[in-house]
């Protein structure tokens, strides 16, 4: 809100929809449920691998304030618990697991609500032919 108007303010006050929805096929990928876990899970290790235990290091050492965005992303305070010896690195990957999915949940709850008409594919069926037939249906 930089502007001073949210973002839902000026979609209801500029009319027009950036792309109008007769000009277009709006498709949403929903993976399925063990896929969706298993990437939630490989990015968890990712995020180790990079070491971005050190990154929640320099935001502790920097005294950022909690109420900054970048403090509550998903992730943060499981890892500064870990640093703390409140969790240990397994706890921490479990919890950050568990947020994610749950994150995601809510994300796919949202877009069951709101993007009703729009075609829904399984990523694992991209192959052209599969996005040609749902797009010609």
């Amino acid at each position: 809100e930089e502007t001073g108007i949210s973002i839902q303010e000026w979609r209801r006050s500029s009319g027009d929809k950036v792309i109008p929805s007769h000009n277009s096929v709006r498709i949403f990928l929903n993976p399925n449920k063990d896929c969706l876990h298993l990437n939630i899970r490989n990015r968890t290790n990712r995020m180790l691998q990079i070491d971005c235990i050190q990154e929640i290091e320099e935001l502790i050492k920097n005294n950022i304030s909690d109420e900054f965005p970048i403090m509550k992303a998903i992730g943060v305070s499981q890892l500064s618990a870990l640093i703390d010896g409140k969790f240990n690195k397994q706890e921490a990957i479990d919890s950050i697991n568990l947020l994610t999915k749950r994150y995601a949940k809510r994300q796919l709850t949202w877009a069951r609500k709101k993007m009703v008409d729009w075609e829904w594919i399984d990523p694992v069926d991209l192959r052209v032919e599969n996005i040609l037939s749902k797009i010609a249906q």
